[in-house]
């Protein structure tokens, strides 16, 4: 976007100039000539005088020839092709039967050059003393031309390199800030919570300073947030496993009574839930505060053992495993079993009696491309990216139900965060839930 955004900048300030300079052509086509044109068109004519007298003096002296030598040399110097009259007749110089015929027509001489009509050249008679007068042609000069001047397709490629080079400038003025920026935007929210800008756009406008310094207390805000929530998970799961310690103690002494036996094994469930709540609370926890440490190990057989035990729980059909004998890797072997282990549980937990969950690994262009199916109610569409948040539950009634606590697959999401990889959510064909978890290869 970047690129996108410097060349449009780019691209709009170039054709901006561009205009600019045609249309100062087109209002001095317009406009008329300024009045130094009127003064430079004057001196033109005392030119052309002069080099008429001087073609007429060697005409007097050298001849016909020479004159008409002469005459050639001027056509090849300046363009401008000129004959001598004497009494409407040529006597140097070459002039057409049609340009001779226009001459004769003109009005008579005054002491001022006549233009004469000629279509697309421009054809001018100039009056001398004693009967005699000069006839040129040359090409009609355009309004670029007249503007700047001769060499028109060089000044011309100048002009746009120029207005090139200022359009660079502005754009890299306008669009580096913004790149910085949005790149610092960018860190953040991929959960760098350190990134600012600040520094990045220090030689900017005060505009794009202004902005940065907005955005650096907007990174520092939502750090000291998360930073805070997180202390407050952390705590709170503390502070309940001493509690939830005495009560499990206290369930013990009560056992003694066999007359309480189904109440107590009511409060050993519940407490059997909240330890579990808060183990899944401290993984979350350390996921997001410690990044796990990295080594090798093989991907396949934590996906065996994680099958293995669910098949243990919930019975041998319960779940299809297809991948290869072995998968290396690069991470985490424990933080890559919760991934598996919480996305599976999740399924199990959903999917129609009967049915099971299906388990697929393969290999794609050095990335290991993991797949779990269930065959349950599936997700609605607009729910399937906040099923990744933490606490987040589809459908409360449901959810109660089944034991869900909107945790496991947030700690699935982090899992496969910390190892550089995505996980996403879809509903499968024919109904169901299919997760899809992508991860590097060693």
């Amino acid at each position: 976007m970047l690129q996108s955004l410097y060349a449009r900048l780019f691209v709009a300030f170039w054709i901006a100039m561009l205009l600019v300079l045609a249309g100062s052509f087109v209002v001095f086509e317009l406009s008329g000539p300024p009045p130094h044109w009127v003064q430079r068109r004057t001196l033109f004519e005392d030119g052309l005088r002069l080099q008429a007298d001087l073609a007429y003096e060697t005409l007097d002296t050298e001849g016909p020839t020479a004159a008409a030598a002469q005459l050639e040399g001027l056509a090849q110097r300046t363009g401008i092709r000129m004959a001598l009259l004497q009494d409407g007749e040529v006597v140097a110089g070459e002039v057409t039967d049609d340009e001779l015929a226009r001459v004769r027509r003109a009005p008579e001489a005054h002491a001022g050059v006549r233009e004469l009509d000629a279509g697309d050249e421009h054809h001018e008679l100039l009056p001398l003393e004693g009967g005699r007068a000069a006839f040129t042609r040359r090409g009609h000069p355009s309004s670029l031309a007249r503007l700047v001047g001769p060499h028109v397709p060089e000044r011309l490629v100048i002009m746009a390199l120029v207005a090139g080079l200022l359009s660079w400038f502005l754009a890299r003025t306008l669009a580096g800030p913004l790149g910085r920026l949005r790149g610092a935007a960018q860190r953040l929210a991929a959960g760098d919570l350190e990134a600012r800008v600040g520094p990045e756009v220090a030689g900017s406008t005060a505009e794009v300073r202004a902005l940065g310094a907005d955005f650096d207390r907007m990174a520092e805000q939502l750090a000291g947030l998360l930073e805070s929530q997180r202390r407050l998970l952390r705590d709170v799961s503390h502070e309940l496993r001493s509690p939830l310690a005495r009560l499990q103690v206290a369930l013990g002494l009560a056992r003694r009574d066999r007359a309480a036996e189904a109440p107590l094994d009511r409060i050993e469930l519940e407490a059997e839930r909240l330890g579990e709540l808060i183990g899944q609370i401290l993984t979350l926890t350390r996921l997001d505060s410690e990044p796990p440490a990295r080594e090798p190990f093989d991907a396949a057989d934590v996906l065996d053992q994680v099958v293995r035990d669910a098949r243990y729980e919930a019975g041998e059909g319960a779940v299809t495993l297809a991948a290869p004998d072995t998968l290396p890797a690069a991470g985490n072997a424990e933080v890559f079993r919760w991934a598996v282990e919480n996305v599976l549980r999740n399924a199990l937990r959903f999917t129609a009696e009967g049915t099971a969950v299906e388990v697929r690994a393969e290999t794609h262009d050095g990335r290991l491309e993991l797949t779990l199916r269930d065959h349950g109610p599936g997700v609605p569409e607009e729910e399937l990216e906040p099923i990744f948040r933490p606490f987040y539950r589809v459908g409360t009634d449901r959810d109660r139900r089944t034991g869900g606590r909107g945790v496991g697959l947030a700690i699935a999401e982090r899992s496969v965060a910390a190892h550089g990889g995505t996980i996403r959510a879809e509903n499968a064909p024919g109904g169901g839930l299919r997760v899809h978890i992508t991860l590097p290869l060693a």
